[in-house]
């Protein structure tokens, strides 16, 4: 199991995938007269997308509750090189999941188990500037 940090809350899941991009924004970009390129970076950001799987129902249940509320962002701790991580305020897009099958309950009621979660976490800040 992998630790997922959000905000104060720590969710025990099982890691699928990671896969960050980073992403330039300029202040400007010009091409001059003699074909060279200027441009000036006003940051660079580090976007993770993540897909997790494993993970027990409640804390799963706790989990889409905190990416899927209404907070422009939240801060997040995830992996950064070979051994340590990076915390950030980001957003939560593009999230998705799936049901992994449906049981039946005592009551004989269906009860619906959800897995393949995969969520992308887009920074607000660019990368370097400390929280």
């Amino acid at each position: 199991m992998d630790e997922l940090k959000i905000g104060d809350k720590i969710f025990q899941v099982g890691l699928v995938s990671l896969s960050r991009s980073f992403r330039i924004d300029e202040k400007y970009r010009v091409t001059t007269e003699d074909g060279q390129i200027r441009r000036e970076i006003r940051g660079i950001y580090t976007d993770y997308s993540l897909t997790i799987g494993d993970v027990d129902q409640e804390q799963y249940d706790l989990l889409i509750e905190t990416l899927t509320s209404d907070e422009e962002s939240k801060v997040v701790t995830l992996p950064y090189g070979r051994s340590g991580t990076v915390t950030f305020r980001a957003a939560f897009e593009n999230i998705s999941d799936g049901i992994s099958y449906i049981d039946e309950d005592e009551d004989g009621n269906d009860e619906y188990f959800w897995d393949n979660l995969t969520v992308t976490f887009t920074a607000f800040e660019a990368k370097g500037v400390s929280m």
